[in-house]
């Protein structure tokens, strides 16, 4: 059991700790995500590099995704992030796999852990599923809004 004096350092520790409150330092942290986690700028550059020279690129696509180079890139980044996603997911559902089988069986509280962490995973990334897949769906709408107007 936490003594009363612990508790109180910690809470008073923790009305410190609250996050950036500048907004330049909001702005700094929301990036965060992006590079360090799923969406590292440095897998998204080169996915989307892969997707703009195979599909995207008009010598390749065709006539029909001969479109602006702005909604190319909008598309190609947002078609990345779903791929990264996706292979992320396989792996987490691999993991989860993994620790149901080894919980049932061994019946251990690091399994156990390892469960509780891998399905954490699958919920951090449903989030970043959901908003891949907003991205994709507004540049496509930019697409036929485009298409419709030409």
């Amino acid at each position: 059991m936490t003594s009363a004096r612990k508790l109180a350092a910690n809470r008073a520790n923790a009305s410190r700790s609250t996050g950036p409150r500048s907004a330049a330092g909001k702005a700094r942290s929301a990036g965060n995500a992006r590079r360090h986690g799923v969406f590292a700028r440095e897998a998204l550059a080169a996915r989307k590099a892969v997707i703009i020279r195979t599909a995207l690129e008009p010598e390749h696509a065709g006539p029909l995704m001969a479109i602006d180079p702005a909604l190319r890139d909008e598309l190609a980044l947002a078609l990345a992030r779903l791929e990264i996603v996706r292979a992320a997911e396989a792996r987490a559902e691999h993991a989860l796999d993994a620790g149901i089988a080894s919980a049932v069986h061994e019946d251990k509280d690091e399994e156990e852990d390892a469960l509780g962490a891998a399905l954490e995973e699958t919920r951090r990334l449903s989030r970043y599923r959901a908003e891949a897949s907003s991205s994709l769906h507004r540049a496509l709408r930019r697409l036929v809004s485009m298409r419709e107007d030409s």
